[in-house]
């Protein structure tokens, strides 16, 4: 396949015929030069569909373009058209039915970006389309634009004295009266009927060119839309549409410069500028609160002081609203924001505008931000790089826009800048031993406030002596009432949202499961449901045990609801908040929950792991992690790297100003060598740590995975493609292989799944191995009892 997308050829008769590209098309002469285009369609279809491009769509239909297809026997579908050519299949072809836009609506890079991510991370070129584009550019009605309704004076009328007479015309009629002279006073400066000739005389032609928003006019002038359709009527005023921004880009000035660095700050810029004259990547590896925002915002101002556009990803919507209105102060109208909470519209305005003459030059958004265009890309500024969620999980492609956008920079040869208080094993491995890229610490918070003071509290000891009730210590209740009695806030981290993780009979310990999927349901009060997090479908609350007929069901553990219940209790006074994916499923929820926490309309504040991403709050003075222990005691290679960020950033929120924060980490589990880290705020002793059990057993960043799973509705039967597919894997990759074997979650959806792990060598011929996996599940799949089964690859899995 090499490094570009595969093209439907002619020995492959039945997936052409399951493409349905075949259809009879007109005869055309011998001597006429046919040309053809091959196209990406958004379907989970490997290769690239042929089309015949008609003569008079020859000039627009181009690398990069927007092309109405038909597919089957009914269908239509929007595809991007990769390559044009005159290369005849071997198959008849149908013709491409339209081509909507002026100018192509990918840029070379982007197409390019396209193609790397499909081979890298073995996905289909549809797939990658399908996540990169907005829906609004994809569907056959497309993207249109916004407009509204504006008016100006009719053509007809051309001078002063034909101004007065429309004006004498509407003596009688005060109301119209009323709506001309406003106009007039909305487009005049001066008084078009006065003594001054040459003022005059303009001022007239300013009112004769001028136009208005109609619902503009209507409210200045305080008329009904009648009055307005009888000046339209009369051909006094004409309408037409303007096309207007959905995208609010807020005030146009700046109200904030760049601020002075410190003279910690400033050295590790200085470094940074250093740093990139010899590494295309750099890592910053600064302690919570120590101001790389602010050594962010003086590389982005040297980009633009350079002509040059920049990008700047955060792992969560949450960050953008704080990062933002920062941003905004420093750099106006020249931000752009985007992310999945923006409408489809909004989102391909955005892309539009980037295709313009006058693009944003600096883009804020999430991982999808990766896809949109860039002309003159000078610098990625990837923000708390360690987060896991810059991995896309599923659908496919289930790309990491930290790789991917160090891909997208070298193309346009833009630098990269990756920061975080606690850097992913495989970032730091590669600014230290590795040697790949460059790393600058900064190792003080800003104006020398100390880092938070971490107490462990021993909860095992707690509840044995029958001292703790519910999720609370009473070091942790002392501490949250000491600083709510000093008008201080506190932040509560619990990484479960819901009421309780599950119900069960007191009497049989049944407990209710998703009948889709291999998990316990979560009981949600608000909605007062049982809740699958993991395909969404909810249950009612059942009133008796359905094997012992018992009504003693009992919820057990915490959810954020709960815990935001009992915190009422606690504290009837508090004002009290609650951040999870339950309350923020709109874009203004995120906005009006840190909005009230920072300007202090609330006083506690309790979340899911979406707290502790980078958020800034002025008056957190204490932090609780109710507990540790559930983030350490996870079935995955990488817990304890997760747990170890987890903790350092959730703890981090504390003491941000003017004085020491206060942690208090819960845990039965005090002598964890790991919680001792996070206490001491040793990142050095943990990496060392984690690189000796990583090297012992051949984990990234010492080798590179690759998962492969397999679904299917029948167990058996995906139990048996797993073990054919292992055989076939360990007769070339032999130890490499582990497995098949079920994940921690085994049926999701009504699928039941299994997964095989391959570690593979740093230096392996990566092309050589993808074209060996894909040729091992095509051979898998072309047994008819395994042809139903989904296999698929995830590339670099976290």
């Amino acid at each position: 396949m090499g490094g570009g997308f595969v093209v439907l050829d002619a020995g492959m008769d039945d997936l052409l015929f399951h493409a349905s590209c075949c259809a009879n098309v007109d005869f055309f002469p011998y001597f006429c030069r046919m040309f053809y285009a091959d196209i990406i369609l958004p379907l989970p279809l490997d290769g690239l569909f042929t089309y015949i491009v008609p003569d008079v769509m020859r000039e627009r239909v181009v690398r990069g373009a927007r092309v109405f297809v038909p597919f089957g026997r009914s269908k239509t579908y929007m595809g991007i058209v990769v390559r044009t050519h005159e290369n005849k299949p071997a198959f008849k072809c149908k013709e491409i039915l339209e081509v909507p836009d002026p100018k192509p609506v990918l840029l070379p890079e982007q197409l390019k970006l396209w193609e790397w991510i499909a081979e890298y991370y073995m996905t289909v070129p549809g797939e990658v389309m399908k996540a990169a584009m907005p829906a609004a550019l994809k569907s056959e009605e497309g993207y249109r634009p916004k407009t509204e309704t504006w008016v100006k004076l009719s053509p007809g009328i051309q001078s002063e004295e034909m101004l007065h007479g429309v004006l004498d015309s509407l003596d009688r009629s005060k109301k119209q009266y009323k709506l001309l002279e406003c106009f007039i006073g909305l487009a005049s400066k001066v008084d078009p009927f006065g003594n001054d000739e040459a003022a005059r005389r303009a001022d007239v032609r300013t009112i004769l060119d001028f136009s208005v928003a109609k619902d503009v006019l209507m409210n200045d002038s305080g008329v009904t839309s009648a009055i307005m359709k009888a000046l339209l009527d009369k051909k006094i005023f004409v309408k037409f549409e303007r096309q207007v921004a959905r995208i609010n880009d807020g005030d146009a000035s700046r109200s904030d410069c760049l601020r002075p660095l410190n003279d910690a700050q400033q050295t590790a810029f200085d470094a940074l500028k250093q740093g990139f004259g010899k590494h295309a990547v750099m890592l910053l590896h600064g302690v919570t609160s120590s101001g790389k925002t602010e050594i962010y915002t003086h590389l982005i101002q040297d980009a633009l002081d350079e002509g040059k556009q920049v990008l700047y990803l955060l792992p969560e919507i949450a960050l953008t609203v704080q990062i933002t209105e920062r941003l905004r102060r420093i750099f106006g109208n020249r931000l752009g924001i985007y992310h999945s909470k923006y409408s489809d519209d909004e989102r391909a305005e955005l892309w539009q505008k980037q295709l313009s003459d006058q693009p944003y030059d600096v883009i804020l958004g999430v991982r999808s931000s990766v896809f949109l265009p860039f002309r003159r890309l000078g610098i990625v500024i990837i923000d708390e790089e360690h987060e896991t969620s810059f991995k896309q999980q599923d659908p496919a492609p289930r790309y990491h826009a930290r790789s991917t956008a160090i891909v997208l920079a070298r193309m346009y040869g833009a630098k990269v800048l990756l920061g975080t208080a606690t850097p992913s094993a495989e970032s730091y491995y590669n600014a230290t031993d590795g040697g790949k890229y460059g790393l600058v610490e900064l190792k003080t918070r800003y104006r020398d406030i100390r880092l938070p003071d971490i107490h462990v509290v021993d909860t095992k000891d707690l509840l044995r002596r029958k001292i703790m009730k519910e999720p609370f210590s009473p070091q942790l209740l002392s501490a949250v009432r000491q600083a709510l009695e000093r008008g201080e806030q506190a932040i509560l981290f619990q990484n479960r949202r819901g009421f309780a993780p599950m119900m069960e009979c007191k009497v049989c310990g049944w407990v209710p499961k998703c009948r889709h999927c291999d998990v316990s349901l979560t009981y949600h009060r608000t909605t007062n449901a049982l809740t699958c997090h993991y395909c969404g479908f909810t249950y009612s609350v059942p009133q008796v045990c359905p094997c012992c007929e018992s009504t003693d069901l009992r919820s057990r553990g915490y959810g954020t609801e709960k815990v935001e219940d009992l915190l009422a209790v606690a504290f009837p006074q508090a004002r009290i908040a609650r951040m999870d994916l339950d309350t923020t499923r709109t874009r203004t929820a995120y906005e009006h929950i840190i909005a009230d926490f920072a300007s202090g309309k609330t006083d506690l504040l309790i979340g899911t792991q979406m707290i502790s991403k980078g958020l800034d709050f002025d008056k957190v003075s204490v932090v609780g992690i109710l507990n540790a222990d559930a983030m350490l005691n996870v079935p995955d290679f990488r817990a304890y790297e997760h747990a170890f960020m987890m903790m350092a950033q959730v703890s981090g929120r504390a003491g941000r100003k003017n004085r020491q924060g206060m942690v208090i980490l819960q845990t039965k589990n005090p002598g964890s060598e790991v919680i001792r880290q996070v206490v001491d705020n040793d990142f050095p002793a943990f990496y060392r740590t984690l690189m000796e059990e990583r090297k012992m057993f051949r984990y990234p960043p010492f080798t590179r995975l690759v998962y492969v799973y397999l679904k299917h509705g029948n167990d058996n039967l995906v139990e048996e493609g797993a073990q054919e597919l292992g055989k076939l894997l360990r007769h070339t990759f032999g130890s490499r292989v582990l497995g098949p074997d079920k994940p921690s979650v085994a049926k999701v959806k009504t699928l039941h799944i299994r997964k095989i792990i391959i570690k593979l060598e740093l230096n392996i011929d990566l092309p050589g191995v993808r074209q060996c996996l894909r040729q091992m599940r095509s051979s898998l799949l072309g047994n008819k009892r395994f042809a139903a089964l989904q296999v698929y690859f995830d590339v670099d899995p976290l």
